[in-house]
């Protein structure tokens, strides 16, 4: 190779674009500055968002180039390059607040935004795009559309007649049919991944609940011990789970009757109450708590085995995982306050701290019984994700590329 041509290498890659968090606006590049691929975004979902909003904005600039201006292309290329800044925005959070940003997020008006934004861009794309390019997308299109809306549904087989009949001239009225049925796929596709959505909020609307109840009983009991004493007294003593009283001397026998119970008898068990809120200490119930709370993290990462991921932009598994934390706290107290109240014959009287702590074990893991059923329902939510009916695939994977799971 000539001297000459060796010149004319590049002697290094472009250098990459500074970092830029969703807070910051984006810097304008300057003329002749070599253009640097963008900084990785926080989540899988704005990556897959980006991607394809860039992929569209190619194709749609390919129309530009080499198609036949008209009024009616012009205004659904810029239609086009509208969707795809919107999906843009809503992906990497510019020009939006913090507190705005996060909450878009987890309520999933980012996601919706993006995917509905999209998907627009592209039913625009299936209008104006050569029928050669629409005749090459009909195989995908018409594997999501069985995806999405079953295969026996009367716009699916419309969709395989056309994709069997569909030639280089391309009838405007089939490349509406094809743009519509699209629409409609894509339509309930988000439909059935809103319901995934709307069942994490749920649990995690559920667990903030239950997380607030856990802190309020906590505060509560610290400052006042004696509210909800988690004593028990085996013999003539207080044994509660930080801490072991001193016995109690009983007082002398008093032959007085009342009813059935002998004077000596009430003020024996009055004594004995009182043992109990002086033995009492603040960090009872919040030692319980957290001995619940571990518990129930051990369960839930058991639990976690038989649970699938999904390609959904929302976690179903963690939401799970978070409910069963403050779940596993308050059972452990409610079970506690469940034997000190003789529900349970014969384990009304445990005789040191450890084995009440032991016992907070064994009912925080209990929570699984209650929670386990949750666990079946959003299974149940995730495998529906995928198919006809009540589910269906990502809407942010684009056409032809359906549903997935992800480990």
């Amino acid at each position: 190779m000539s001297d000459a041509a060796d010149t004319t290498r590049p002697t290094s890659l472009p250098p990459l674009a500074p970092r830029r968090h969703f807070w910051q606006t984006r810097a304008i590049p300057r003329a002749g500055d070599p253009p640097g691929p963008p900084p990785p975004t926080a989540t899988p979902w704005r990556e897959s968002a980006l991607t394809r909003a860039s992929e569209l904005r190619g194709r749609a600039r390919d129309v530009a180039e080499h198609g036949t201006s008209t009024p009616r292309r012009d205004e659904l290329l810029g239609e086009i390059y509208a969707h795809v800044a919107a999906a843009e925005q809503a992906a990497t959070g510019e020009n939006v607040g913090w507190a705005e940003h996060r909450l878009a997020a987890l309520w999933g008006a980012s996601v919706e935004r993006a995917s509905s934004q999209l998907d627009a861009a592209e039913v625009c794309l299936l209008r104006i795009s050569s029928p050669a390019y629409v005749v090459a997308q009909l195989p995908a299109l018409v594997a999501q559309t069985e995806a999405a809306l079953g295969a026996d549904d009367a716009r699916t087989v419309e969709l395989r007649r056309v994709a069997g009949t569909a030639d280089a001239a391309l009838p405007e009225v089939e490349r509406e049919k094809i743009a519509s049925i699209y629409r409609a796929a894509v339509n309930e596709t988000r439909k059935q991944v809103t319901r995934v959505r709307s069942f994490r909020n749920v649990l995690l609307s559920t667990a903030l609940a239950l997380a607030l109840c856990v802190a309020g009983l906590t505060v509560a009991t610290a400052i006042r011990p004696s509210l909800l004493p988690l004593c028990f007294t085996p013999v003539d003593t207080a044994v509660c789970p930080t801490t072991t009283g001193t016995p109690v001397v009983p007082p002398p026998s008093v032959p007085q009757v009342v009813g059935e119970t002998t004077v000596a008898q009430a003020q024996e068990a009055h004594l004995m109450d009182e043992k109990i809120r002086d033995t009492a200490e603040g960090w009872d119930v919040a030692v319980v708590e957290l001995v619940g709370l571990v518990a129930a993290a051990v369960a839930a990462a058991v639990a976690l085995r038989g649970m699938s991921g999904t390609s959904t932009p929302y976690s179903l598994p963690i939401a799970l995982a978070v409910l069963k934390l403050p779940t596993g706290a308050l059972s452990a107290v409610l079970g506690l306050l469940l034997m000190r109240g003789g529900f349970v014959p014969g384990l009304s009287a445990l005789d040191t701290s450890e084995q009440i702590l032991a016992w907070a074990v064994v009912f925080g893991a209990a929570q699984q019984a209650v929670t386990g059923l949750v666990d079946k329902q959003a299974q149940g939510v995730l495998d529906a994700v995928g198919t006809a009916g009540p589910g269906g695939p990502d809407p942010a994977a684009g056409a032809g590329t359906g549903a997935g799971r992800k480990a």
